[in-house]
C-alpha cells in the first residue's frame, strides 16, 4: 500500500493482524479505526479485529531497496497483546530487507516497547514515538501511555539506542511552555506537525502557538514535516 502519511514513506506494511488498537483515540476517530469500521465486513474488518496475530500473507512483501517503509500503520507495533513470536518474525523481516537497502520506521504511542524490544531492533530501523502533547489526555480522548511517558523512555532511547528517532505530534494537542524543551532531549532527527484532520473537536493550541513550536525546533536542527497546519478549530480556546 503507498502512502503520503509521511513525505518520505513510499509504503506502508502492516504486518500484524487483529484488533481494533487498544488505545481508542479521539474517542474512536483515529483514520485507520474509522477506515476499518467504515467497511466492517470487507478484508480490512477481517483483518483488523480478533486478537492480534501474524498476518501471513504480508510476510512476503518484496520491498525495493529505495523504499522506507511505515510499519503496522493501521494499529500501533507496541500496542500490548500483540504476540511476541509474530514480533520476532517481524523483525527478522526487517533485517532482511535491510540488508538489501530498505529502510523502515516503526511508530508507537508506547515507546517503553523500544526497552523491551532493543535487542532485536536493528540499529538501522528508524524509531519513533507519536505525542500530541506533554499535557495530561483525559482518557476519554485516548488509553494510551500519557504523554510525559513517552517523552521520558524516548529521551531514554536517545542515550542507548544509537538509532536514528521520529516525533509526530499529529494530532497536536495544546502544550505547555516547555514542550519544545522536552521533545529536545529525545533528540529527534526529523518530525511531523500537523493538526486532527477528522473534526474530533480536540483541545488544540493555536496557529501561532504551532508556529513557534515549529520554528524553535527548527532552529535547533530538527527537520519539521509539517503536515495539516491550520487555525484550531476553536482558535484556540479549549
Amino acid at each position: 500500500m503507498t502512502s503520503r502519511m509521511f513525505p518520505f514513506i513510499t509504503k506502508t506494511w502492516s504486518p500484524i493482524a487483529g484488533g481494533p488498537c487498544p488505545y481508542n483515540c479521539y474517542r474512536g476517530g483515529c483514520w485507520a479505526r474509522l477506515l476499518v469500521n467504515k467497511f466492517p465486513k470487507g478484508n480490512l474488518g477481517k483483518k483488523y479485529t480478533g486478537p492480534f496475530r501474524l498476518h501471513e500473507p504480508a510476510m512476503d512483501p518484496w520491498f525495493k531497496a529505495d523504499d522506507f517503509i511505515f510499519v503496522q500503520a493501521m494499529s500501533d507495533i507496541g500496542a500490548p497483546g500483540v504476540p511476541r513470536a509474530a514480533l520476532v518474525d517481524v523483525f527478522e523481516a526487517i533485517k532482511f530487507y535491510e540488508s538489501k537497502g530498505t529502510r523502515f520506521l516503526l511508530l508507537t504511542k508506547n515507546p517503553l516497547f523500544y526497552r523491551d524490544w532493543r535487542n532485536h531492533i536493528s540499529e538501522e530501523t528508524v524509531i519513533g514515538a507519536t505525542i500530541e502533547t506533554d499535557q495530561f489526555i483525559s482518557s476519554e480522548i485516548s488509553l494510551a501511555p500519557e504523554p510525559y511517558r513517552r517523552l521520558m523512555d524516548m529521551e531514554w532511547c536517545a542515550f542507548t539506542m544509537p538509532n536514528d528517532r521520529f516525533i509526530c505530534v499529529e494530532p497536536i494537542m495544546k502544550p505547555s511552555q516547555h514542550f519544545e524543551r522536552d521533545i529536545i532531549k529525545t533528540r529527534p532527527k526529523f518530525m511531523a506537525v500537523g493538526y486532527d484532520n477528522y473534526n474530533n473537536k480536540l483541545p488544540e493550541p493555536s496557529l501561532a502557538r504551532t508556529e513557534i513550536l515549529i520554528k524553535e525546533l527548527e532552529a535547533q536542527g530538527v527537520k519539521v514535516y509539517r503536515k495539516t497546519i491550520r487555525e484550531a478549530w476553536d482558535k484556540g480556546a479549549s
